[in-house]
């Protein structure tokens, strides 16, 4: 059996939760869903950091929040064209303020979808509900191989 991007995204509506158990950094982060919306391309996710994503000040560190971001456009482009495989190729995030550990929301959006590319923009959102960083991306969409049988390291694409 292949790779099936229609049945990744149908499992992914039915079990949201069980996507992040799988993926150890998405633990690390206490990442989870608060809004997925597969029709118009978005997905809110919420974050619990810790101190051990912090920089030495104290504040959480600029790649973490890239990270969320990241994390977050991944899925809202997944939402929205689940049989493609995805790969970032340019995100640019600019830092409005610091951000410190603790409930952290992100949310992504398709902004316009092109035959190869998907375009998005995203929000990194504080506890007082305050924006710390906006981010627009770019990702390439592929077919996912026949051959693949799942994710990378494991027959899938890698």
């Amino acid at each position: 059996m292949g790779w099936d991007g229609k049945f990744f995204t149908n499992w992914l509506r039915e079990y949201p939760e069980s996507f992040f158990e799988k993926q150890p950094l998405s633990a690390r982060l206490k990442e989870s869903f608060e809004e997925l919306d597969h029709e118009r391309g978005l997905a809110r996710l919420s974050f619990e950091i810790g101190a051990d994503f912090c920089n030495y000040s104290g504040r959480v560190h600029g790649g973490t929040i890239a990270l969320m971001i990241d994390e977050a456009i991944g899925v809202a482009a997944f939402s929205y064209v689940g049989d493609r495989f995805k790969a970032t190729v340019e995100s640019k995030t600019s830092f409005f303020r610091s951000l410190w550990p603790g409930a952290v929301v992100v949310e992504a959006k398709v902004v316009h979808l092109a035959p190869t590319l998907c375009f998005l923009e995203a929000k990194v959102i504080d506890q007082e509900g305050a924006v710390v960083a906006k981010s627009m991306a770019t990702i390439a969409l592929k077919p996912l191989p026949v051959e693949s049988a799942g994710p990378a390291g494991q027959g899938g694409p890698s």
